[in-house]
């Protein structure tokens, strides 16, 4: 079973960023098919946080591509809607940003410069200059209490680096220079020690608040502090 934990921080009086309303979906298997999710509906608005929790197995990942239009495959129906109206594949995934459990990074390139690359890369020069970019990094450098390592390895593969608590910041860091309207993460505080989990979804949804964010991440088993 998928269940959702919401984090409020403002009246909800605006139109929801996200919406999805009796989400079925089926995935084809040996001699039939089989249905993953099964009348699910939620929304989110701006500036809040909103946990997909459950089992493993229950669903939380599928939902969470389904929604941010990654699913290939299947037969899915119901309806989801982005800012009101249908979803854009092209608008909607600008303004996406997805953070994968596994964090994927260049071992030998320092906190800054993994993610001043990112923001080298997504986005563009004829709009955002160079001075512009580095803005962005520092504001993440700050926002995700990394400052003090921007300077430090990524590391892995051997290679001495960041704590996996700061790496799992800097994965969600390189998507947030590119100043999305969603934030979404998958397992954010898998392979974490229970304090570093605890920050992970603290500093998440501190952003939130201060960006107007809507944050949707899925989750096993929080702790009732991360909660």
């Amino acid at each position: 079973m998928v269940y959702f934990d919401t984090t409020t921080a403002q009246s909800q009086t605006a139109q929801p960023i996200l919406s999805w309303d009796n989400l079925n979906y089926d995935v084809k298997v040996k001699g039939g098919t089989r249905r993953v999710l099964h009348g699910i509906s939620g929304n989110i608005y701006p500036g809040e946080l909103v946990a997909i929790m459950g089992s493993s197995g229950a669903g939380k990942t599928t939902l969470l591509s389904i929604l941010s239009g990654r699913v290939q495959g299947g037969r899915l129906e119901g309806d989801i809607r982005f800012q009101g109206a249908r979803r854009n594949p092209h608008t909607f995934k600008r303004m996406l940003a997805f953070v994968e459990q596994d964090d994927l990074m260049y071992p030998s390139l320092t906190v800054e410069e993994t993610l001043m690359a990112s923001a080298q890369l997504r986005l563009p020069d004829g709009k955002y200059s160079l001075d512009d970019k580095k803005e962005r990094v520092s504001t993440v450098l700050r926002q995700l209490r990394l400052s003090h390592v921007k300077d430090s390895m990524i590391g892995g593969g051997g290679m001495r680096g960041v704590s996996g608590g700061e790496r799992k910041r800097v994965s969600i860091g390189s998507e947030l220079v590119t100043d999305p309207s969603i934030l979404m993460l998958d397992e954010p505080s898998s392979g974490l020690d229970s304090s570093s989990a605890e920050m992970v979804v603290a500093l998440t949804k501190e952003m939130s608040r201060e960006r107007n964010l809507c944050t949707l991440m899925t989750i096993h088993q929080p702790s009732t502090e991360m909660v």
